[in-house]
């Protein structure tokens, strides 16, 4: 129940998301990547998320330590928050680095399958500054890597299989996230129509 309520967010969360011709491609400025990562950070879809994110650990009380009432929320609500200030940045400074392009590209594919499959690959590539697709390291990195962080300030023991199940479920919606992207535009024109 509470998976599917976070699939149904992120999927509303597409709706917001820059969608991009792949053959437009312009690159992004080193200060426009960084509008971009603020963006992501601040838009009312990804605080919505957060919010719930943070009810549904409240709901399952996790962690306990942090109790129920209006200051466990608060503390779950900040756990989150910094956990998405830090995957953000930290995603920023490796596009920094390798110019990578965080923006989703539409496919250029016919038929739902082979769309889907693109939509899918792309949370493992990205586009860089000449325009070419490499490795996308900084989604990757950042997916894995703050769960981990996230963990030091939680009351409970650091564990490896917590944090990568984490990690496993970031990627997740990464790949949900690019699939929403790129069926997003179909599904508002036939709404619009009718």
């Amino acid at each position: 129940m509470r998976y599917g309520l976070l699939l149904l967010l992120g999927c509303t969360a597409l709706m917001a998301q820059d969608v991009i011709d792949s053959e437009d491609y312009v690159p992004l400025t080193l200060s426009q990547n960084y509008m971009w990562t603020v963006h992501q950070m601040f838009s009312p879809t990804r605080l919505a998320m957060i919010a719930a994110k943070a009810g549904i650990d409240h709901s399952a009380n996790d962690p306990k330590v942090w109790g129920q009432g209006a200051v466990g929320y608060a503390e779950r609500m900040g756990s989150r928050v910094g956990s998405m200030a830090i995957r953000e940045n930290m995603a920023f400074g490796i596009r920094a680095l390798d110019h990578e392009d965080p923006r989703y590209f539409h496919s250029t594919e016919k038929g739902f399958m082979r769309r889907a499959g693109y939509a899918v690959s792309r949370t493992f590539v990205a586009r860089n500054a000449s325009g070419g697709w490499m490795p996308a390291y900084s989604s990757l990195i950042s997916d894995i890597a703050t769960p981990f962080i996230a963990q030091t300030w939680r009351p409970e023991a650091v564990t490896g299989g917590r944090a990568m199940r984490s990690a496993g479920m970031s990627v997740g919606f990464d790949a949900v996230s690019n699939l929403g992207s790129e069926f997003w535009p179909d599904i508002r024109k036939k709404f619009s129509r009718q």
